[in-house]
This record gives structure tokens, C-alpha cells and sequence, in this order.
């Protein structure tokens, strides 16, 4: 899609450049003599307003000729062929619109007067044209940028979930082997103590089950899981683990995103 057309930041920096360049059409055309202020404002504001649009396809041309893979011959004979051919079709646009005003008692002899301005009307096109390339060149160098930024974003976070990966298979199996020994040692001396370490450890592998398969959970889950976690090492440390947990209701309802 045209990036003009989904962004709207983008097409009223382009709309506003257009304000000034249809100004200067107007003042081109009028001192050049012949053409009154009104019959120029007239005339000229329709007409740049109709350029502005169809410069719009200088967007194509752009990305089909990359500044840096294309070579210098190949830039300027596209770009060049383009804005004689799209100039010379505004001129003549013009000269039937220059027509149907003279129609009226207003504009008379408007079209005899607009010819005397072809030539003049037709370099302006040109370098409109040339303009709007440098322009659609600059968009597509933001636009390439805010793609390269995207891909370092996301090479940074796929290397980021990457590491929280690799620490959690290096810390569940030391997390079940200090807990199976744990449970080992309390059957001979607090068989009571080992069945509830039992029951928590079972609780606490079904539920990393559980969560392990959303891409996302409340913060509430998260805290559950990290409460039967704690509540296992509780059972390890005794007196010398101490939690002290304080979260507001309405934040255990937001999201965490794995």
C-alpha cells in the first residue's frame, strides 16, 4: 500500500509541501505577464492540486529504481522519461480545463494566453517531478530505517527469550534434584513433612504445565506459581525463608506476556 495513503503523518508533510509550490506556480505564471493574478490562481491552484495526485505514482518509480542498486544511467532515464511524459499529459490537462474557462465571459481568451505559458508550465512539471523524487527517496530511506529497527527489536527479544530458555533448563533440573533429595531425606525423619513436599512438588510441575503452554498469563497465575515454588523451598529452608508479598488487587488481572 502506498505509505502516503496508510500513514497520515506522511501525507500531510506532503500536502503541506504542496501549499508553497502551488504559490510559486501562480507567481511564475504571473509575472511572465499575460495572465492576471485571479485567472492564475484560478487556473494553477486546480492544476497543482490535480500534479499533487498524480505524483503520488513517483512512489513506484522510487522503489523500482533503488538508489543503491541502480546505476546512474538507469536513474536518470527513468526518472527523466517519467517526468517528461507525466509533465507533458499535466500541460495538457491544463490546456482543455484553460478551454473550458474561457467559455466563460470571465476568462476570455484565457486558452490563447495559457499557450503563451506551455513552456514555462512544462520545466515546472519537470522539476515538480524531481522534487517529488527526492522526497519519496527520503520516505523510503525512513521507511527502511524503521525496518531495520524492527529487526533488531525482534533479534533482541528472540535473543532475549533465547537466554530465559536456556537459564530455566539449566535451573529445573537443579530445582528437582534438590528437591527429590530433600524429599529423599525427610522420609526417614519427617515422613509427614516429605508427603506435603510430595503433594507441592506435584502441584507446582502441573501448573508450569499448564502455564508452559500459554503465551501469555495474569500476573495472578504467575504469583500462584511463584507461591507454590516458594512454598516448596519452605518446606527445605524452614524458619530461614520469609516471603512477604504485596500486590494490589486490580494489577493481579494483568497480562504477562512469556
Amino acid at each position: 500500500m502506498h505509505p502516503l495513503l496508510s500513514r497520515r503523518s506522511y501525507l500531510g508533510a506532503y500536502l503541506a509541501v504542496w501549499i508553497p509550490l502551488a504559490c510559486l506556480l501562480v507567481f511564475l505564471v504571473r509575472v511572465s505577464g499575460g495572465i492576471a493574478t485571479w485567472e492564475a490562481i484560478a487556473l494553477l491552484v486546480p492544476m497543482a492540486s490535480l500534479f499533487s495526485v498524480a505524483c503520488l505514482a513517483t512512489w513506484y518509480t522510487c522503489r523500482a529504481t533503488p538508489l543503491r542498486s541502480s546505476g546512474v544511467v538507469r536513474f536518470f532515464v527513468t526518472h527523466f522519461l517519467a517526468a517528461i511524459l507525466l509533465s507533458y499529459a499535466w500541460v495538457q490537462i491544463g490546456r482543455l480545463y484553460a478551454h473550458a474557462l474561457a467559455t466563460s465571459p470571465s476568462f476570455e481568451g484565457l486558452n490563447l494566453r495559457y499557450d503563451a505559458h506551455t513552456a514555462i508550465l512544462l520545466i515546472s512539471g519537470v522539476l515538480l517531478y524531481f522534487m517529488n523524487v527526492g522526497f519519496f527517496y527520503v520516505l523510503i530511506a525512513i521507511e527502511a530505517s524503521r525496518v531495520a529497527e524492527a529487526r533488531v527489536l525482534e533479534t533482541s527479544v528472540l535473543a532475549r527469550d533465547a537466554e530465559l530458555k536456556a537459564l530455566k533448563a539449566q535451573v529445573n533440573p537443579h530445582f528437582l534434584f534438590n528437591s527429590l533429595n530433600s524429599i529423599s531425606a525427610l522420609t526417614s525423619i519427617d515422613p509427614s513433612r516429605a508427603q506435603e513436599m510430595c503433594i507441592l512438588l506435584a502441584e507446582f510441575l502441573r501448573m508450569t504445565l499448564g502455564l508452559g503452554e500459554k503465551t501469555a498469563v495474569t500476573l495472578q497465575e504467575e504469583m500462584e506459581l511463584l507461591r507454590r515454588f516458594l512454598a516448596i523451598e519452605k518446606v527445605r529452608f524452614g524458619a530461614r525463608l520469609e516471603v512477604d508479598a504485596q500486590i494490589d488487587e486490580p494489577a493481579e488481572a494483568c497480562l504477562y506476556h512469556r
